[in-house]
């Protein structure tokens, strides 16, 4: 299986999960329980990203003239940890929703435009092999 299809079918999991949580949020009573969803997220994004940096963005990047949107990405993934890293110290449960929706928006609009734009990207430029050797990676 190619490297993008791996990818974009974690994107599918967490934007399904991201729907869930976002139901469930009003409902959360305490701060405990706002930050333990943060805490549940964490490593999976944060595994996720490694996927992508270290496999899929490393592999393209060396054979890009613009490298712009793969800069970009990383920041995305750099903001990510930081919205987490603040979720887990908000000293209410009011900032702490906040920063859980704001993480969940920027996740997914990073999602479609790795989606829509970078993986076509990656695909047009790596072979098949290539990609589907890091996706056995």
């Amino acid at each position: 299986m190619r490297i993008t299809d791996i990818l974009r079918t974690e994107h599918t999991v967490f934007v399904a999960a991201f729907d869930q949580i976002e139901q469930m949020l009003p409902q959360l009573q305490t701060l405990a329980e706002v930050k333990l969803i943060g805490r549940l997220l964490e490593p999976l994004l944060h595994q996720h990203g490694e996927k992508e940096e270290n496999l899929a963005y490393s592999a393209l990047i060396h054979i890009l003239t613009e490298k712009q949107p793969f800069e970009r990405l990383h920041l995305d993934h750099q903001e990510k940890s930081d919205l987490l890293a603040q979720l887990a110290v908000a000293p209410d449960i009011t900032e702490a929703r906040h920063l859980l929706r704001t993480a969940i928006v920027m996740l997914r609009v990073h999602f479609l435009y790795e989606d829509q734009v970078a993986f076509p990207l990656m695909e047009k430029a790596l072979q098949k092999e290539s990609l589907e050797t890091l996706g056995n990676a």
